[in-house]
């Protein structure tokens, strides 16, 4: 797996902040053979920096060890709020209750109470700390920076490079005119207030 050097992720991060979570992905777009049922997750809460170094390495050798499909390695951009997630997750316990005698299909999801934690930790953010910008051409790159930098000004704070482009940093600011100059000029640009981090990629045949 090709990752991002774990001293320029923990250049980012901020734990004083929340927590953060990892995840590990085999997407269907990226293996052919998958299905979205089939797509292959595992996700990790990181709470400090050995734990996020460790995890890391953990989920890097599944990668690694799976020949048979391509992942992605992503960190949540912003800290979690772990509270808020735990009333959301005390919440989504009680809607249990009220439907487990009307709906078996409940226990199911029971069984995957950890996979529910996580998904309250992404939907409650502590702190927007940063922007990102998705870019999918690398060819595009210093046209952007030029943009960002040099013409409205926004200093770059971290730039992650990604299987096709790049994942830009940086702090959160009015950006209604930044994304009219992005699509004028046709860049292939999403902006990002709080989603993943891209920081690994494995390609099975080496790409």
């Amino acid at each position: 797996m090709i990752l991002t050097p774990i001293e320029k992720i923990k250049e980012i991060i901020d734990f004083e902040m929340g927590i953060y979570y990892l995840m590990l992905i085999a997407r269907k777009k990226d293996n052919e053979h998958l299905t979205h049922s089939t797509e292959k997750v595992i996700r990790r809460v990181v709470r400090n920096e050995l734990h996020l170094e460790n995890s890391i390495n953990e989920l890097a050798g599944i990668a690694n060890y799976d020949k048979e499909n391509n992942y992605k390695l992503y960190i949540s951009l912003n800290p979690r709020n772990s509270l808020k997630a735990y009333k959301n997750l005390k919440e989504q316990f009680a809607n249990w209750d009220n439907e487990i005698i009307n709906n078996p299909n409940i226990a199911n999801k029971i069984l995957k109470v950890d996979d529910e934690w996580i998904s309250c930790l992404a939907r409650n953010p502590a702190k927007k700390k940063w922007f990102m910008l998705d870019l999918d051409d690398k060819k595009k790159m210093g046209q952007l920076k030029n943009l960002v930098e040099d013409y409205h000004n926004i200093h770059i704070l971290g730039e992650f490079e990604t299987q096709n482009g790049y994942h830009i940093l940086f702090q959160p600011c009015d950006t209604r005119k930044l994304m009219e100059d992005i699509n004028a000029l046709e860049i292939n640009c999403e902006l990002k207030k709080d989603d993943l981090l891209c920081i690994g990629y494995y390609d099975k045949n080496g790409k």
